[in-house]
């Protein structure tokens, strides 16, 4: 952002609006926290977003097949978690007796009650 110098982009000022006034709140607080800090994230995300478009080709396509493979890993998690749920597989797996107890997993879920209609 500080090689292209683009700050009049309508595009950029809210973010860095937004950036500025919970910064100096924070320098002005009387309460030394990390976690007050946490709004600041939003705004450098949406800043890093925006000069994406800047980067070079290789940075780029690896950016692309991390989010890729991330968001898809955990996707078929929560996918296969669900499965799981509905269709009663942690009772009758060898994981079930080994690492997750049936006895556990009931008692987790006590008030889920599968159900999938065809």
């Amino acid at each position: 952002m500080y090689r292209n110098r683009r700050y009049d982009q309508p595009v950029l000022q809210l973010p860095l609006m937004f950036f500025a006034v919970i910064l100096i709140l924070l320098t002005f607080s009387d309460r030394q926290s990390p976690e007050y800090a946490m709004p600041l994230l939003l705004p450098l995300s949406v800043l890093a977003a925006v000069e994406l478009d800047q980067l070079r080709r290789g940075a780029a396509a690896f950016l692309n097949w991390f989010g890729l493979m991330t968001f898809g890993f955990f996707g078929l998690l929560i996918w296969a978690g669900w499965a799981a749920m509905n269709f009663g597989w942690l009772k009758h797996s060898w994981l079930a007796g080994r690492v997750i107890s049936a006895h556990i997993t009931c008692r987790m879920f006590r008030c889920w009650r599968p159900c999938v209609r065809w």
